[in-house]
This record gives structure tokens, sequence and C-alpha cells, in this order.
């Protein structure tokens, strides 16, 4: 995995959706070893632009898993929101310096 997405996934909501990710997975890997059933974690990212602003976007991001157990499985869903900045260095919480890579129309230039 890349370092920027590692980064990216230690900002948002302040490495709560990390840490939430990180259990789900130890979590369903023990249900899975004990009721010898699948089970399933996902994590799913929606991004939409923030309003009136430039550079920045929000990010929903949801992590949800099923864990199966003896008599059945149990369920969770979990949706964080966080607002982050977007530069041709990657996302973050707070603007990068120099500053944001921004082209003439004021729109931030394509992410390498």
């Amino acid at each position: 995995m890349s370092q920027q997405i590692l980064n990216a996934l230690a900002e948002i909501n302040a490495g709560v959706t990390r840490e939430r990710l990180e259990v789900a997975l130890k979590e369903v890997a023990i249900g899975v070893a004990n009721a010898e059933k699948n089970g399933e974690v996902t994590l799913k990212f929606k991004i939409m632009p923030q309003k009136n602003t430039s550079g920045q976007v929000n990010i929903d991001a949801t992590v949800s898993f099923t864990k199966p157990n003896l008599k059945g499985s149990t369920s969770e869903v979990r949706t964080d929101s966080t607002p982050m900045f977007v530069s041709k260095f990657g996302l973050s919480a707070l603007p990068e310096q120099p500053g944001l890579d921004f082209d003439k129309s004021d729109k931030v230039s394509a992410i390498k």
C-alpha cells in the first residue's frame, strides 16, 4: 500500500477510521476461525466537493463488517466524514506547504 494512502487513512477522522478497520479485520478473522464460516470487511470512500471552496473535498469513510459466529453472524456499519485538502502531494487534513498547486481556472492540478 502506498505511503500516501496510509497517510490519508491516518488523517481521516483523526485516524479513528483506520482504527475501526484494524479492529474489524481482527474481529472478523477471529469469528471466521472460531465459526469456520466466511466473514467480510468493507472499506468504502465517498468523495464529494466542498461547497464554496477550492481544493477541498469531503470524504465519507465507511467501515462495515459481517462477523460470523456459531449462531449466525453480527454486522456493523460506521461512517465518518472528514473535510480534506487536495494537492499535488496528496490528501491532507491541513493545506500542504508551500501551498496548493492551482492552475489558471482555480482548479487543483492533477495529482501525480
